[in-house]
């Protein structure tokens, strides 16, 4: 059960309940839809509007994205993950292999990407891409 963060209206202020805004501030003058609260320990943005993303991504980012955060958790970045590999184009058979991530290999399919979508680079800076990202 996913648990929303519950804001308890007192008039003109309000009560946020989720531990995490203990660790990020709201950010003023954002429009009403996309709210976004910057974290106190690294700056980065991230979204909080209730209804679109809760608190959710706010903890994530405590949990596994702020090195700075006492909310981290110990993460081998090292650590490989598992995918499906096709073995050929024909047959629907595929195995199961490792993969480690690799900046330079996303960089280089980010720019095949723009160029075989006809994109322009800037697509990377939408507020959608990097939350993607995140």
């Amino acid at each position: 059960m996913k648990v929303m963060t519950r804001l308890i209206s007192l008039g003109k202020n309000a009560i946020r309940s989720s531990k995490a805004w203990e660790y990020f501030e709201e950010l003023k003058g954002c429009p009403q839809d996309f709210e976004k609260a910057k974290c106190k320990f690294c700056n980065v943005v991230v979204g909080c509007n209730t209804n679109r993303n809760g608190t959710s991504t706010m903890m994530n980012h405590l949990k596994t994205v702020c090195d700075k955060s006492p909310l981290r958790t110990n993460l081998d970045k090292l650590q490989k993950t598992l995918k499906f590999e096709k073995l050929s184009r024909d047959e629907n058979v595929q195995t199961l292999k490792t993969h480690t991530f690799d900046q330079e290999i996303l960089r280089k399919k980010l720019v095949l990407m723009c160029i075989n979508d006809n994109q322009p680079f800037r697509v990377v800076e939408h507020g959608e891409f990097r939350e993607l990202l995140v």
